[in-house]
């Protein structure tokens, strides 16, 4: 047996992993995290956080 051959024997074709962003909107005053995004690894922060968000 070759050297992937084993595992695909066993466990079947695997599925190819992609990565994430966990993109964190943060007080700077109080070190607490606001808001927090979830996005694919081509979403840039800017892309994310386009406006500045309004606190009242």
């Amino acid at each position: 047996m070759g050297v992937g051959e084993w595992k695909t024997r066993v466990h079947g074709v695997g599925k190819r992993r992609t990565w994430r962003k966990l993109h964190l909107g943060v007080n700077e005053a109080t070190g607490q995290i606001l808001t927090a995004v979830v996005s694919t690894n081509d979403v840039s922060d800017d892309q994310v956080f386009c406006q500045p968000p309004i606190w009242e």
